[in-house]
């Protein structure tokens, strides 16, 4: 009983120099001779393909990316629709120029809140504004002499 080549043995019986030994079995092993053809026509596929030029390239749009691209053009065409509606329908914020210009009411408002302001004033010199009765003019209180809470007490 004789034992087949190694894969290795028949590698060297295609490109270096041939034993006779492993020609001989090569001869009478139908499996040995199957594989050594077998061996052959692949070695000669790669051989081949390793001789070709490359083959050309051809870059395919993704197809995930070809349907979202619609979609994010009418997206940001609606949001600039958007926008500019919203800023060409705002009315123009003019600045006031002058005390003229304001509500009379709202002139007269802060006018009182001035002067309240100012009779406050006065009470922080001495004594705890809480205190202060606002009925009557917080200057009157002040100026009215003894103050109860005052920090003489």
């Amino acid at each position: 009983m004789t034992r087949c080549l190694s894969d290795d043995a028949l590698v060297e019986l295609r490109y270096e120099k041939p034993s006779v030994e492993h020609l001989a079995h090569v001869s009478t092993c139908g499996l040995c001779a199957d594989r050594y053809q077998g061996l052959v026509r692949d070695l000669a596929v790669i051989t081949g393909e390793l001789q070709s030029p490359p083959p050309l390239r051809r870059f395919a749009p993704r197809r995930a990316y070809a349907r979202w691209v619609p979609l994010a053009t009418a997206a940001a065409a609606a949001a600039v629709v958007l926008i500019g509606e919203a800023a060409l329908s705002r009315p123009p914020v003019r600045p006031l120029s002058s005390e003229a210009a304001m509500n009379a009411d709202v002139v007269s408002f802060l006018r009182d809140v001035a002067a309240v302001l100012d009779d406050t004033s006065a009470v922080a010199g001495g004594g705890d504004p809480r205190d202060t009765d606002f009925a009557e003019p917080v200057s009157a209180i002040a100026f009215a002499g003894d103050q109860a809470g005052g920090h003489d007490e």
